[in-house]
């Protein structure tokens, strides 16, 4: 091994060797106790692989496959490759494609349903109906979801302080 380490182009013969198809990304090694890795995220999660050549004398520190994961490890890259539209190919894609459009979709017909229904000249809310529980359910799912995810309960307490903070002549006014 050369002094200065392994080489690149020793690394990928290695590499080769151990059946890493050409073309796949090798970050070179960071610093002195760095490694060459080979991450290999194909369309196929089952084909995953991840290599570790020791910059120096082009050992194998790590050859980590799919097979290799735990079951956390195997149930996270699925998910990740389904998110990321990996799996299953432009299928998947057109799913996911259709998921965020009906996001898009569902954002501007609230807005367009909510202006409808508010208040005549005024920037309110709906009137309520006499008799309506579905506050009361949508208030126990926003606890609920508030308790399991922090950052959005904390978000909305913001927004309670915010809106008892509201001058009682600007509720008046605007109709908040």
């Amino acid at each position: 091994p050369q002094a200065d380490g392994l080489g690149l182009d020793r690394a990928l013969q290695i590499l080769a060797r151990m059946g890493v198809p050409a073309g796949t990304p090798v970050r070179l090694p960071d610093g002195p106790r760095g490694a060459y890795t080979a991450m290999r995220f194909p369309g196929d999660i089952r084909e995953v692989r991840v290599v570790h050549l020791d910059r120096y004398s082009g050992a194998v520190l790590a050859d980590i496959r799919y097979a290799d994961y735990g079951i956390v490890g195997r149930a996270t890259e699925w998910g990740i490759s389904l998110h990321t539209g990996r799996q299953f190919g432009w299928i998947n894609q057109l799913v996911m494609l259709a998921a965020c459009l009906a996001i898009v979709v569902l954002a501007v017909s609230a807005v367009v349903m909510w202006w409808k229904r508010r208040p005549h000249g005024r920037l309110a809310a709906p009137p309520r109906k006499a008799g309506d529980r579905a506050a009361a359910g949508a208030i126990a799912i926003a606890l609920l979801l508030g308790l399991i995810y922090p950052l959005l309960g904390a978000s909305m307490l913001v927004a309670l302080v915010v809106d008892a903070l509201v001058p009682a002549g600007w509720r008046k006014r605007y109709g908040l």
